[in-house]
């Protein structure tokens, strides 16, 4: 195997707090004759760690690699012949991909290398994260209660403290073993976890008299014996409430070394004192091997049950939290990093690197490739590389120069963003996008951004990456973010928040990141705001709708000249539509334009105003949500007026309009009806409608003291025909198919918007389509989440020899519909931003209901983890193909976001508005009175220079094909 000639390591570089951990580059270990070369994947968390830092432990020469624990895959075996042929090393039968455990001094690492002797083999049917959460602590639990002290049947023995990762295992071996176990801990919870893993007598230390719970229990005699991780604060009481010939040993420092004390204090009990290492009971090969075999049987069989209390990114942040939490006394169980070396992206060049051409090359790639390859021509070197996966191609650019360069070329990322279909992010509409005018660095942008923003999504322990700020230039009131992040559609104002109107804005643009191409004026806040990529007058365009309020019919003076309050007639409510060309778009956003230069501005007052109005509809009735869609050919717009009428008007030059009231149900035709959001199904010629039934009949109660009752509502889904267009004279038009769930108080109702990109299948009878489900979410009272999945129907060809389309039903069965809720804490409210394939949860305070509600956590949602739909396997078939290694995937529908500190304080603190892009994995959000866009990416991308270069820059080569 070809290493990496760096890898990252988490050190310190002088002793201290948890501020002195840093990530770091060093070089790869060296690998010795007789050393196994270990990929980690997860790492322990420990005290032993936390002593190393502070420097209670003496640490070697700085920078000092910490960490005693890690499970991973060998990725390198012995060269040794002596070892190759040892007994003890052939009993292992360590092959690459065996699953190994270690305890070595300097496992914070991507990749260490380590004598064979020194790691413990892990059986097929023991994870590596389990190896990790109980390797050192496990091994440790097995030989101090075999060795410091043979605990038997019928002993009682006390653990200081008994809810952390040891204290569990020690207490579950102890129980198998036949021993009562008196543990000590701090709060009633940890008290309640420990005795559902065995413990029969638990103390909380700090409201109960440890000494005098002890000697009660064992009747003034004592326990046999103590295994202390508290060390100084707890030394005194064991001497005390250890029994005659007891043993005590002491098995960490939590609260500091015990200080210095004369033997003599032992003499009273002849108390024996041990204070034993893991590494001198498995210190022999023949040691590690049983102690390891029999710890893994152990975990094997259930007896031991590592308790996994939290996992961490293998970041700075994330190891710094770690150490943080452990030294708390707040966690239960084991704390476990995941080492970055197990992802996809540990391929790819840290995006803070800055290099210039001027670098020698050995300090970017290995130059020590075989010189056999490259005595083929250029065109056969592609050829050779397009039976290559994608970790393939990247782990070529470190093997030489020619192989950093071609494996830049567009050919590449064009077949990869090929084979991965519709995995990949939706680009605009226009020329510039088109496949043939991609560059080759946008098409590889696209390939790692899908691969990396889907593993990270579906893993169980999700993190953000990277995260940064824009000026906006404005204040933003709500935004919408177009699929494949290039664009965004935001409704602003000014400081004075008295001019409003709706801006454009480029995102990934080299010059600026994030910057705004055009602005138009709108009378008052913009509010339901819509945006769609569309062909409109036969130009691909983004057609944007919005709601907003004409005051303008209102005059102070004339009307109400004395009381300035509620104006004596209605207020005006306007549905606008307008388009802007994508051609208008790409033209302003060319990167070769700097955004900041009066270059730029000269240049965008040259052009013509990039701003067309579509159709305007005003109405004394309230406009409610707004869709967007292609009927029949024709560009439309639907938008709810009033509570029961859903109005369709065609975005052409004649814009015909077509109101559609939908039908009261026989059986509820007293109730109040509300249409809260709705969906254009062009392809099926229907539009799915979500209404809230309430009945408002008063409830009597005889108790007056009591809230009121809050009345009954049915949450209904209806699908509709969409009427022809015109057709004004239906007085009421009734459901094609509909069903209804009890929802009191049902909110936010969300539904993802299905597009024709995400279409697999379809081209023959043979063939199948298949597409995404329709996700609605909704809120219900108490901010419990429901979920319900539209999910795709068997239909037949529509004419002979045409392709299928998706046909989505509300048939009340199995196959169609699949409903789920999630329960939360009492305290907190759940919204989401729905997709089709990711919809991102997070979570506000239940108290807090102003416009700016602070965000605790965010939560990755997984519609199918188990792959039931098969959409969802074929998705997975086209990503899985252009990868080598199979990524993890979860099981669990929600996974919350791991948020490094900075974020997470700054949500909490409120938040005005948020837009999701599931294509690219990118968050935004905005503060309120803050002129920033904020964005947080949850997936990798490849960076430019403003000269558009990329980032190391490649140098040139005599060699490098003009593709």
């Amino acid at each position: 195997m070809t290493y990496p000639s760096k890898i990252q390591v988490i050190a310190i570089s002088r002793t201290g707090g948890p501020e002195v951990l840093e990530k770091i580059e060093v070089p790869f270990p060296t690998v010795e004759p007789g050393h196994l070369v270990i990929k980690i994947q997860y790492i322990g968390v420990n005290f032993i760690d936390t002593y190393y830092r502070q420097g209670i432990y003496a640490p070697g020469a700085f920078p000092f690699v910490i960490g005693k624990e890690a499970a991973g895959v060998v990725v390198g075996l012995p060269s040794d012949p002596a070892v190759l042929n040892d007994p003890d090393y052939q009993k292992r039968g360590y092959e690459e991909g065996s699953k190994v455990a270690v305890d070595y001094l300097g496992a914070y690492a991507e990749y260490i290398s380590i004598p064979w002797k020194s790691a413990f083999p892990v059986p097929d049917d023991v994870s590596t994260r389990a190896a990790a959460a109980s390797a050192l602590q496990g091994v440790t639990v097995v030989s101090f209660m075999e060795e410091a002290y043979n605990v038997q049947r019928g002993d009682i023995i006390l653990i200081h403290t008994i809810a952390g990762g040891l204290g569990m295992l020690m207490c579950q071996y102890a129980k198998s073993l036949g021993a009562t176990v008196i543990g000590t801990t701090s709060t009633k919870e940890k008290a309640e976890l420990a005795k559902r893993n065995g413990a029969d007598h638990v103390i909380i230390y700090k409201e109960e008299d440890t000494v005098a719970r002890v000697l009660e229990i064992t009747n003034g005699e004592g326990v046999h014996a103590i295994f202390d991780g508290v060390g100084k604060d707890t030394f005194e009481a064991d001497l005390h409430m250890i029994r005659r010939k007891g043993t005590l040993v002491s098995v960490g420092n939590a609260s500091g070394p015990v200080p210095p004390f004369p033997p003599l204090r032992l003499m009273d009990k002849n108390i024996k004192l041990v204070r034993p290492t893991m590494g001198n009971y498995a210190y022999t090969a023949s040691e590690v091997l049983y102690y390891g075999n029999k710890l893994f049987g152990l975990v094997s069989n259930g007896v031991l049950k590592p308790l996994i209390y939290k996992e961490y990114p293998f970041t700075t942040e994330g190891v710094r939290e770690a150490q943080t939490d452990l030294t708390s006394g707040k966690t239960v169980g084991k704390l476990v990093i995941k080492s970055m070396a197990f992802r996809f992206w540990s391929l790819l060049p840290n995006l803070n690197e800055t290099r210039t051409s001027q670098d020698p090359w050995e300090l970017r790639v290995n130059l020590k490739g075989s010189s056999s390859l490259n005595t083929l021509s250029d065109d056969i070197l592609m050829e050779v590389f397009s039976y290559l996966d994608v970790e393939d191609i990247l782990t070529l650019r470190v093997v030489s120069k020619l192989y950093y360069n071609l494996s830049h070329q567009g050919i590449i990322w064009k077949r990869f963003l090929k084979r991965i279909g519709p995995n990949a992010p939706q680009l605009p509409p226009s020329s510039r996008y088109s496949p043939r005018c991609l560059t080759s660095f946008e098409a590889e942008r696209l390939v790692i951004r899908a691969i990396t923003v889907h593993i990270n999504w579906v893993s169980p322990t999700p993190s953000t990456l990277f995260r940064k700020s824009y000026l906006a230039h404005r204040l933003v009131q709500s935004m919408v973010v177009l699929p494949g992040g290039k664009y965004m559609v935001a409704s602003v104002c000014n400081w004075a928040k008295n001019l409003y109107s709706l801006v454009v804005y480029s995102l990934d643009h080299r010059a600026g990141g994030i910057v705004p191409l055009a602005e138009t004026p709108v009378k008052q806040k913009a509010y339901n705001l819509k945006a769609k990529y569309m062909t409109a007058d036969g130009q691909p365009s983004i057609v944007i709708a919005n709601c907003d309020v004409d005051p303008s019919i209102y005059t102070e003076i004339r009307n109400n000249p004395r009381l300035k309050i509620d104006p004596p007639v209605p207020f005006q409510y306007i549905c606008s539509c307008i388009q802007i060309p994508l051609d208008s778009l790409d033209t302003l956003a060319d990167p070769r334009l700097n955004p900041r230069s009066s270059e730029f501005f000269e240049f965008a007052m040259s052009q013509p105003p990039p701003f067309r109005l579509l159709s305007v509809m005003r109405s004394s009735s309230e406009f409610g949500t707004i869709d967007l869609a292609i009927i029949g050919g024709v560009p439309t717009l639907a938008v709810v007026k009033g509570s029961e009428t859903v109005v369709f008007k065609q975005l052409t030059r004649s814009g015909a309009i077509t109101t559609m009231n939908c039908a009261r149900e026989e059986a509820h035709s007293s109730y109040v009806y509300h249409i809260c959001n709705i969906r254009i199904l062009p392809h099926q010629g229907e539009i799915l409608v979500i209404r809230t039934i309430t009945d408002m009949t008063p409830v009597e109660t005889n108790d007056r003291g009591l809230p009121p009752v809050t009345p009954p509502c049915l949450l209904t889904l209806a699908m509709f025909a969409i009427p022809a267009a015109g057709d004004n004279e239906t007085p009421s038009h009734l459901p094609i198919s509909l069903v209804s769930f009890r929802a009191d108080d049902a909110e936010d109702i969300q539904i993802s918007d299905p597009y024709d990109y995400d279409l697999l299948g379809g081209k023959s009878a043979a063939d199948p389509v298949v597409a995404p489900p329709i996700n609605i979410f909704y809120r219900k009272s108490g901010g419990r989440l429901r979920f319900i999945a539209m999910k795709l129907m068997p239909f037949g060809l529509l004419h002979k020899g045409q392709p299928q389309r998706p046909y989505y039903s509300l048939e009340d069965d199995d196959h169609a519909l699949l409903c789920e809720e999630y329960g939360w804490r009492s305290n907190t409210r759940l919204s989401v931003c729905a997709g089709s394939h990711r919809s991102l949860v997070y979570g506000t305070p239940h108290e807090d209901r102003t416009d700016t509600p602070g965000v605790h956590s965010i939560y990755s949602h997984l519609g199918d983890p188990n792959f039931m739909d098969n959409y969802s396997l074929r998705r997975y078939g086209l990503l899985q193909g252009v990868l080598r290694d199979q990524y993890e995937q979860r099981s669990q529908v929600l996974a919350k976001f791991y948020l490094c500190t900075d974020l997470y304080d700054d949500l909490r603190r409120g938040v005005k508005a948020m837009a999701w892009d599931e294509s690219v994995g990118r968050i935004f959000y905005v503060k309120p009175d803050d002129s920033h866009i904020h964005v947080v990416d949850i997936a990798y991308a490849p960076s430019q220079t403003v000269d558009g270069q990329r980032c190391p820059v490649p140098l040139a080569d005599e060699r490098m094909l003009e593709l």
